[in-house]
């Protein structure tokens, strides 16, 4: 079964006679919904950009593997784009944008389609993805770049989201419940694996696109320290 949801018009919206395709990647505990206000600036800045919105399973306790959604975004995209490709009027560009542990999520399906495939679920990592050549910049809103780590409660964390995150590592640890969260935790292979495989691409002839992180003046799990990855692109802002 898969992970996202079909597609449908809040997922992919076709809009003008754009050559360019932003993909909006949510939060855990979110849905797509929770990225209106950043849909409403894409719109503003680029009324014809077309856009893509998938929805994973991000409950608190989701047992999904982020490899494997990253995976099915990898793939996810390839389709669009190989898609408006027949029409004869292909993508000239793709942003992509991801919020807290979307961030990640778009990182590790890039770092896929560049072929950076060594834990890529399955027995015969795919090769040949067109996408990547495409991509124009990475938006990260608040990336958890090097993963969560949380042995108290920060300032400006909720108490609800902080009991969240410790419940669900321990449930992780008593029988591997809540693995999509458990995943992004500092040190998992999940993370460790993406912060080689950036590495790897940022010392490539190619490097890597241009990357933006913003963060709120009183985030409660990112601070400096979480730039450190991203930063080693040739064309970071943060």
């Amino acid at each position: 079964m898969s992970l996202f949801s079909p597609l449908s018009a809040t997922d992919r919206v076709k809009r003008g006679t754009s050559r360019r395709l932003v993909v909006l990647l949510h939060a855990w505990t979110t849905t797509p919904k929770s990225l209106s206000d950043v849909r409403g600036a894409v719109e503003d800045a680029d009324p014809d950009a077309d856009i893509l919105a998938p929805r994973y399973p991000a409950g608190v306790f989701s047992g999904a593997d982020p490899c494997e959604i990253s995976a099915q975004l990898c793939r996810l995209i390839e389709d669009v784009v190989m898609t408006r490709a027949v029409s004869g009027e292909g993508y000239e560009g793709i942003s992509l944008v991801g919020h807290s542990l979307g961030a990640l999520l778009v990182r590790k399906a890039f770092v896929y389609a560049r072929d950076q495939t060594q834990d890529f679920p399955g027995e015969f990592p795919p090769v040949g993805f067109t996408w990547s050549s495409l991509v124009r910049r990475f938006v990260l809103l608040a990336g958890t770049n090097r993963g969560w780590q949380i042995e108290t409660r920060p300032k400006h964390m909720p108490r609800w989201k902080f009991i969240g995150f410790s419940l669900a590592s321990k449930l992780h640890r008593w029988g591997r419940f809540a693995s999509l969260i458990a995943g992004a935790r500092r040190g998992a292979p999940f993370i460790a694996n993406l912060r080689l495989q950036w590495v790897i691409l940022a010392d490539s002839a190619t490097g890597l696109p241009p990357t933006i992180q913003l963060l709120g003046l009183k985030d409660d799990i990112v601070n400096e320290s979480d730039n450190i990855d991203v930063e080693c692109g040739s064309a970071f802002n943060t």
